[in-house]
């Protein structure tokens, strides 16, 4: 077995282990209003998510932490979910847009957030398609990003609502 095929299991448990998903149908034609992913980018899935591009790449320990830098996601404290978007209509598929018709929402403990800021990532790079496989052809790609040191050490649910729909993804 190679290095990559075994560092291909570990990577893919740590996605499985941060990736949920769900779709929802409302429209009279049967067609998905919304299909959704999302990875929450925890300390442990970034580290995997280093990890994997460390090594690929058989970064040294100083070309790896400037790699880190400029290339990874540096989230000071901040929830952040990487979400792959469907909606019937492209158009209203812009969770970035400030009249979207769809609301992102974080719950846990009895509160909800909203996002401080959702960055629409306008086409992926291959490495981004290496870390988000499932990324398809047809979603919108966004980084969302909650207020600052939220604990979600306990249960939560991110969701989404709107006049076609509404979803929940839940980590336990």
């Amino acid at each position: 077995m190679s290095p990559a095929s075994g560092l291909a299991k570990s990577y893919k448990k740590s996605l499985k282990e941060h990736v949920r998903k769900d779709e929802a149908y409302g429209r009279p034609d049967f067609y998905a209003s919304l299909s959704w992913q999302a990875v929450w980018l925890s300390p442990a899935m970034q580290a995997a998510q280093s990890d994997l591009v460390r090594k690929i790449y058989k970064h040294t320990p100083d070309k790896h932490a400037n790699f880190t830098k400029t290339h990874l996601l540096n989230l000071q404290g901040h929830p952040v979910f990487f979400v792959s978007f469907y909606s019937y209509d492209p158009a209203e598929s812009n969770l970035a847009h400030k009249n979207s018709v769809w609301k992102l929402s974080l719950q846990s403990q009895g509160r909800t957030w909203q996002p401080e800021h959702i960055q629409k990532v306008s086409k992926l790079d291959s490495l981004q398609h290496m870390l988000y496989p499932f990324a398809d052809v047809w979603s919108k790609f966004f980084l969302v990003h909650f207020p600052k040191n939220l604990d979600l050490s306990q249960p939560f649910t991110l969701r989404v609502d709107g006049p076609h729909g509404k979803s929940e993804l839940k980590w336990d």
